[in-house]
């Protein structure tokens, strides 16, 4: 929660910087202006009139109050600011910047996640190819351990098979999403299969590195 919090300050500042930063004159005597819509979404007008909307879920929110429900009453908006990927955070992510031309900002977590699972599919490569050269096969090993190599390189593999097509499902949705081509559910069911495969390797870890370990 409180990293969510952080996360949510951050990039609010972040977005605030870029609206002022748009316009060449700063209004002193104007005030920002914080308006809650229901939930997480807030809307945000700077002092030189930049509105920011941020997590817009709003249509389908069954705590937005009536008169937030109409996205056209929203009026203008520059900025639609997203702080992650759930459901009841971009509801009206996508209809919303359709309506109003507005640029959608959001964390650089999903590049982060994409990032270190190619990692770990490298560390597993480079495991597998030490191994390899120790003269470990699917069907041999010099450990002479009964289907070491099998139940290793299969597990293993089998993982890393699921990390590589999440890696690719991910990159596409976020290059596909701020152009309107998914919606906010493509956007969860992506996070849904990357916490899957999370799962999964809480269960070959143990299985494989620490189950196999003589004492």
């Amino acid at each position: 929660m409180e990293l969510e919090r952080r996360e949510f300050l951050a990039l609010a500042a972040g977005a605030l910087t870029y609206s002022l930063a748009t316009d060449a004159a700063w209004a002193q005597t104007n005030k920002v202006e914080v308006q809650w819509l229901g939930q997480a979404s807030t809307k945000i007008t700077t002092p030189t009139g930049k509105v920011i909307v941020i997590d817009p879920f709003l249509t389908q929110n069954p705590k937005t109050p009536p008169q937030h429900k109409n996205l056209d009453a929203l009026g203008k908006v520059d900025v639609i600011l997203v702080t992650h990927g759930h459901g009841d955070h971009v509801g009206d992510v996508r209809e919303l910047a359709a309506r109003t031309g507005a640029k959608v900002l959001g964390p650089a977590g999903l590049i982060a996640t994409m990032i270190g699972g190619l990692a770990f599919v490298g560390l597993h490569l480079t495991e597998w190819h030490h191994l390899i050269d120790e003269g470990a096969t699917l069907w041999k090993n010099p450990w002479g351990t009964p289907l070491f190599g099998a139940t290793f390189f299969g597990i293993t593999g089998l993982h890393m098979t699921h990390v590589m097509i999440g890696v690719i499902y991910m990159g596409i949705i976020a290059g596909g999403f701020g152009r309107g081509k998914f919606t906010p559910e493509d956007v969860e069911v992506s996070g849904l299969y990357w916490h899957f495969v999370d799962l999964v390797w809480m269960f070959v870890f143990p299985m494989i590195y620490l189950m196999s370990v003589k004492y």
